[in-house]
């Protein structure tokens, strides 16, 4: 891994270095016209941002390359003000409505920045609609629930969220305090932040840590503290995250377990339809079978989540092959026996 300090070209290099959470903020505070109607100037944006005009510029320059529809007008003193120059586009009322749906779909977005925006725009659109026809659309959603197993609240992490998302973009190492599930007490190391990954209501960081030489998942809720470094990292070439994701079965990597056949027997029985109901991973296949039970084929690592899977359902699944998996829940059938009959 590539671990030289910061230098000033580096800091140059936005083109390969798309600071994310800035060029965000830097689209809101441009296009917030009941804030600032006419615009911001470079110096306005600088000091809200914490860079200089001159990176102001740059960033300008990315977005404007990247299609955003900039504007800026000269004043008097022949200082430039910048805005975004675009018509909205024109929605129904209906439409509306039918965003303002969409609201439980941001919970679990909560406290960090696609958050808090996301919720500026709930709160426009339900000063559009009004008060009468909002609560009507709440007697909607009243029957229509989501639901993913519940969610983690990140009001009080959104600093860490936006420290490790600039260390994503930036390819800066990150130093965490973590508690781990398998540890009493937290432990401070660096790691090589490389995405997010949100899954059952949580958000996990996925990338490398100095301590291991594989890739690593944690969890945000056990996280204590995150600060950025001045030390860069490189990803490797040979990394995947793609395929790192796919090689998951809820949120446990593979680390490094290569991908096995594994063939699953499910009974006729009501209470485990949702075996086969439900797509759990890319590579499953539903054989139905004439006696009314159904085979389902994965090709994928066995992790521990795919383990907690198969025993939800207990002797309404036999794994079939391969006989790894079959010893490994024989063993835990016979320890949950033990627990129940000592």
């Amino acid at each position: 891994m590539n671990r030289t300090k910061r230098t000033n070209e580096k800091k140059k290099d936005t083109d390969k270095q798309g600071v994310i959470l800035r060029h965000q903020k830097l689209l809101r505070l441009i296009s917030d016209s009941s804030e600032s109607p006419d615009g911001m100037t470079l110096e306005m944006l600088a000091e809200e941002l914490n860079v200089s005009t001159r990176t102001v510029n740059r960033y300008l320059d990315i977005l404007e390359n990247a299609g955003y529809p900039l504007q800026w007008a000269t004043d008097e003193r022949k200082i430039k003000w910048w805005k975004i120059h675009a018509q909205p586009p024109r929605f129904s009322y209906y439409e509306v409505a039918m965003l303002y749906l969409g609201q439980c779909l941001l919970q679990p977005l909560q406290g960090t920045l696609l958050g808090r925006e996301s919720q500026s725009v709930m709160d426009k659109i339900r000063k559009y609609l009004g008060t009468k026809a909002t609560e009507n659309l709440h007697r909607l959603l009243a029957v229509m629930r989501y639901a993913d197993g519940g969610w983690s609240d990140y009001e009080a992490k959104k600093d860490f969220i936006d420290t490790l998302l600039e260390g994503c973009e930036t390819q800066c190492q990150v130093e965490i305090t973590y508690h781990s599930a398998k540890t009493d007490t937290p432990a401070t190391y660096r790691v090589h932040p490389y995405a997010f990954r949100y899954s059952r209501g949580a958000l996990y960081l996925i990338g490398h840590s100095t301590k291991r030489s594989i890739p690593c998942i944690w969890k945000l809720d056990r996280m204590h503290s995150a600060t950025l470094t001045d030390d860069l990292f490189t990803i490797p070439e040979t990394f995947s995250l793609d395929a790192f994701c796919d090689s998951m079965f809820g949120v446990y990597p593979s680390n490094d377990t290569p991908p096995t056949l594994v063939k699953i027997r499910v009974s006729p029985s009501a209470s485990a339809r949702r075996a086969y109901e439900h797509r759990w991973h890319p590579s499953q296949q539903n054989h139905p079978q004439p006696d009314g039970s159904t085979i389902l084929t994965f090709h994928l690592p066995i992790t521990p989540d795919f383990k907690f899977w198969l025993l939800s359902f207990g002797h309404r699944a036999e794994v079939l092959e391969p006989t790894e998996l079959r010893d490994v829940l024989r063993e835990e059938a016979a320890a949950l026996h033990n627990v129940y009959n000592p």
